[in-house]
């Protein structure tokens, strides 16, 4: 009888060590495994993207969007906040 008690608490440990590293894991990483099986992630479409504008900013436009920006004039022409 010792010998198989011995052999049912050694399951035990055994379970509970494992177990709690698991848990651990799980609790963590358990929901984002959750949603990649029940809504997995589609393959790649492709996108068209509209054309941008023609010319790159002036630093008098630069300049007027700065001022509206909550963080001010930029201190140096080549500052950018935009």
């Amino acid at each position: 009888m010792t010998t198989r008690r011995l052999l049912l608490l050694l399951a035990v440990v055994a379970l509970v060590g494992g177990g709690l590293p698991a848990y651990r894991y799980l609790k963590l990483h358990g929901p984002g495994l959750l949603s990649r099986l029940l809504d997995p992630i589609g393959p790649p479409r492709a996108v068209t993207w509209d054309a941008g504008p023609g010319a790159p900013a002036t630093p008098n436009d630069r300049r007027a969007i700065a001022i509206d920006h909550p963080l001010g004039v930029p201190e140096h022409p080549n500052d950018e906040y935009v």
